[in-house]
């Protein structure tokens, strides 16, 4: 077991990544796609709410210790074990800090509603332990409301979140170990599939004394990356990399959310987010879909992408763009301890306003044109500019339609079939 510290000075927080022997994941931290979800923990640590659970991204495993010290394991569900041994081995480190866990836990305590009365419930308990940007308690109306959440709301919540393939995890650090074991058996009962084609394998839930939930996982999905490196996190591009980011797959009505998932129904989820590495701004376009469509849709996602360099933006949707994110700055403003997702897009809706005044510095009617987003989009979504992340089985067959897709490019392969 390595353990990596990184301190972000900015948000006042540390980091760990925890590594285990896992196939591909071994030193993974220098790879594109692992330092991407690294760095997503911290920076949405500086976007959620302080108290609140960040989560560890949705294509590998991840375990979070609260407030200031973040644990991000790096493995395959297929190594449960031997990521269940690497949590507790962590918190019983010397060098960790234990007081950290218990002041955040004296914090949700203290802040928890009358009508706890002294015991976390388990809808509130399990929105708090699983790791989804949108599973928190104000999804299902705020703190008033917690007494009245049942297991049918989670499970509801869950098919609706959570079934994309990939495993997501949780340590038990901040909680009673009976508060967790509580938990997790009422989710344990009521996420019993129904249909094995709609919920995938049954859970394997705090097995052999596991101190994690783990959520349902099939294993013929798959989740494509595509890490554009765009500019320096002040530069005066950042606002036109914003609204790029909704044109090609942010916004509800994006390029690659309509070509992939509306139109076609070829993929089950797309869509794209800015985030941070280091003083970078990195913008990722994703997709998700079945094994057996892999070819299909990396046709069309390739294509959807490079759709921007060859028919350029038009001018209602620079419009929609920014008045999506003028929506989204207005909602963080007004409502800053909402449900809204912990993403990339915040951190740049607060920023916003640097577009602001760069209309009004500008003496151009039409302000920020297409003219200006197609220039960054030549710039930024250049093949030349790529780094590729796949996740998912690994076969002959899988590694034959990357290699067709990008000849000349090195591709990180996450084999969750190992």
């Amino acid at each position: 077991m390595r353990v990596i510290e990184l301190y972000n000075p900015h948000v006042h927080s540390v980091c760990y990544s925890v590594h285990v022997e896992a196939g591909s994941l071994t030193d993974a931290l220098s790879r594109p796609g692992v330092a991407l979800l690294t760095q997503r923990m911290v920076l949405e640590a500086e976007t959620r709410d302080f108290h609140r659970r960040s989560p560890a991204g949705r294509i590998c495993n991840g375990a979070v210790a609260p407030a200031e010290a973040f644990v991000y394991v790096h493995g395959h569900r297929s190594n449960g074990t031997e990521i269940a041994d690497i949590v507790p081995s962590f918190l019983n480190d010397p060098n960790f800090d234990v007081d950290v866990l218990e002041r955040e836990r004296a914090i949700i305590w203290d802040n928890l509603p009358d009508t706890a009365e002294g015991s976390l419930d388990v809808g509130e308990l399990i929105n708090r332990l699983l790791i989804q940007p949108d599973m928190n308690w104000s999804t299902f109306g705020g703190r008033d409301s917690i007494s009245e959440i049942g297991v049918e709301d989670i499970e509801d919540r869950f098919e609706e979140c959570w079934l994309d393939g990939n495993a997501v995890l949780s340590v038990a650090g901040a909680y009673k170990r009976s508060d967790l074991e509580r938990c997790v058996e009422a989710l344990s009962r009521s996420l019993r599939p129904r249909s094995p084609a709609t919920m995938g394998p049954a859970c394997d839930i705090l097995s052999s004394g596991r101190r994690m939930a783990v959520a349902p996982v099939n294993d013929d999905r798959f989740s494509l990356h595509l890490l554009f490196p765009c500019c320096g996190v002040d530069d005066p591009e950042a606002p036109l990399v914003q609204i790029l980011d909704v044109i090609v797959g942010d916004g509800p009505d994006s390029r690659v959310r309509r070509r992939l998932s509306w139109e076609s129904g070829l993929a089950e989820s797309a869509g794209s987010q800015p985030w941070v590495l280091g003083d970078r701004i990195i913008l990722e376009v994703s997709v998700e879909g079945s094994i057996e469509r892999l070819q299909d849709i990396s046709k069309v996602f390739v294509r959807t992408v490079e759709s921007l360099l060859m028919d350029p933006p038009e001018i209602d949707e620079v419009h929609e763009a920014r008045q999506t994110l003028r929506c989204l700055r207005d909602f963080q403003m007004d409502e800053p301890q909402s449900a809204a997702p912990a993403r990339g897009a915040q951190f740049f809706a607060s920023r916003l306003g640097t577009a602001e005044e760069m209309d009004e510095r500008s003496s151009r009617p039409s302000r920020v044109t297409p003219d200006d987003i197609y220039t960054v989009a030549q710039r930024v979504l250049s093949w030349d500019n790529l780094s590729v992340l796949y996740v998912g089985p690994q076969t002959s067959a899988v590694d034959a339609i990357l290699t067709n897709t990008w000849t000349s490019l090195d591709m990180e392969v996450w084999d969750t079939g190992a």
